[in-house]
């Protein structure tokens, strides 16, 4: 393969890459504005030889499509999250992710849940936001 060519490989990946960003940026933004859940899709997967990847069979959770999580499991990942809170308030969902070895994606309806029962405030806004436990 041509020099030429794997650099516009290269440039294809990186312009998929920031179009996507820039995408994510606005629907972010938007939902923030209007004070809407955000509807996250992920975009086409693209390598870094600017390529699309086959699609994963499995969601960011590890459950299958339109399969839900046991009730037991999201009130033990509850109580996790609301007992470190307590522990350490004042973290953001990325250090709290780190020490209970979960991902955003997994917290997200039992953090929801827990700040409409008034069990957890919060503080900030998006990435900055800080959990406390009421």
């Amino acid at each position: 393969m041509r020099v030429e060519d794997k650099l516009q490989l290269l440039v294809q990946g990186f312009v998929t890459q920031v179009t996507e960003l820039a995408r994510q940026v606005a629907v972010d933004t938007l939902a923030s504005a209007l004070n809407a859940p955000v509807a996250t899709t992920s975009g086409p997967r693209v390598n870094r030889h600017g390529r699309g990847s086959p699609a994963i069979g499995k969601r960011a959770v590890g459950l299958a499509r339109g399969r839900q999580r046991p009730a037991g499991d999201r009130e033990r990942l509850s109580q996790r999250f609301l007992d470190h809170v307590k522990a350490y308030p004042g973290q953001r969902i990325e250090q709290i992710n780190r020490a209970l070895g979960t991902r955003t994606a997994e917290l997200r309806g039992p953090v929801v849940k827990l700040i409409a029962a008034k069990v957890v405030k919060t503080k900030g806004e998006r990435r900055a936001t800080t959990y406390f436990a009421a």
